[in-house]
């Protein structure tokens, strides 16, 4: 199964013969040709199943379009209707977040905890997370996820080496 409709689910965008990929860039404030190709690869590679994706961190001042580069990639990846998400606190809360979406984008982080980030590596390499069956004292639930992540934030908080391992990291300029 590659896609799952969820009750969030809007319907997949259909790509046109017509379209313009160069288009894409009146949303997104980058310039440089290398980071047009290199973001242009992170968000084909979006549409292979069953890979990791790298986590996608974007980061920048205000008014450096930060959220619409995320709100222009998940409504080009992932028909959810949830939109951008901020990064929980609580392990079993960020695991939640796994569930449904396909595109996770976080917004506007202003941490990340070393739990929080062996969680999001877990995430998109394709590794096990458990959690405690309701009700019960030693069954557990096991959740495996190969998810596409982004995270957004003025300033770079992650720290982590296996985190900025499985990253790409694209700074942006405030727009004037």
């Amino acid at each position: 199964v590659y896609f799952k409709r969820w009750k969030n689910s809007f319907p997949q965008v259909l790509p046109m013969s017509w379209g313009n990929i160069s288009k894409l860039w009146d949303y997104i404030n980058i310039s440089d040709s290398k980071m047009r190709t290199l973001i242009l690869t992170t968000i084909i590679t979006r549409f292979v199943p069953d890979i990791q994706h790298p986590i996608l961190m974007i980061h920048g001042p205000k008014w450096s379009a930060k959220s619409t580069f995320l709100e222009v990639l998940k409504a080009l990846i992932d028909p959810s209707s949830k939109g951008l998400l901020s990064l929980p606190w609580e392990s079993n809360a960020l695991i939640h977040t796994f569930l449904s979406d396909y595109l996770l984008c976080y917004d506007n982080i202003s941490k990340i905890t070393n739990d929080t980030s062996d969680d999001l590596c877990r995430a998109v390499s394709g590794s096990s997370l458990s959690k405690r069956k309701l009700h019960t004292d030693s069954e557990d639930i096991i959740y495996k996820f190969k998810k596409a992540i982004c995270i957004n934030g003025i300033n770079l908080e992650a720290n982590q080496p296996d985190l900025l391992q499985r990253s790409v990291i694209i700074q942006l300029e405030a727009i004037v």
